[in-house]
């Protein structure tokens, strides 16, 4: 009992640190930043904090315009935009937002939470929760994709 006592307690006192991150609403021009197609190779955090590898989507593609599509091999998973917002310290987080009429609602897809980039470069994408279980989402940059078949 008190091992769940204690757990509550953690998981309250993480839920009271998350940032509430208000800032400038910027335009779609900062997810540029992120833009291009995204196959995810693992996650990590959590309670555990070892790495996974997503059974629910494999893809992230972001147009230049903030546009994005999660999918797997063989659907489209959820479509939507990304939002972007730059805080008092000048930090881009980046809203996931889901259209809902575009969605498979059976897919749990890392869109809950802000999420801020850890590393970017040619190859790689980290993007990371700022909260809670602290997930880190881990793509490698790939060069053909075409989601739309």
């Amino acid at each position: 009992m008190k091992a769940m006592n204690l757990l509550c307690v953690v998981l309250f006192v993480g839920l009271l640190s998350c940032e509430k991150h208000e800032g400038n609403s910027s335009t779609p021009e900062s997810a540029i930043e992120i833009a291009g197609d995204w196959e995810i190779v693992s996650i990590s955090g959590g309670i555990t904090g070892r790495a996974i590898v997503s059974s629910y989507f494999k893809y992230l593609s972001i147009k230049l315009n903030g546009e994005f599509c999660f999918s797997n091999d063989t659907a489209i998973l959820a479509i939507g935009t990304i939002k972007t917002e730059i805080d008092s310290r000048n930090d881009i987080w980046y809203y996931f937002n889901v259209d809902s009429t575009k969605y498979l609602p059976i897919v749990p897809l890392p869109t809950n939470f802000p999420k801020t980039v850890l590393q970017i470069d040619s190859e790689n994408l980290v993007l990371a929760d700022p909260c809670c279980d602290l997930y880190s989402y881990i793509f490698v940059k790939k060069e053909c994709l075409d989601v739309n078949k």
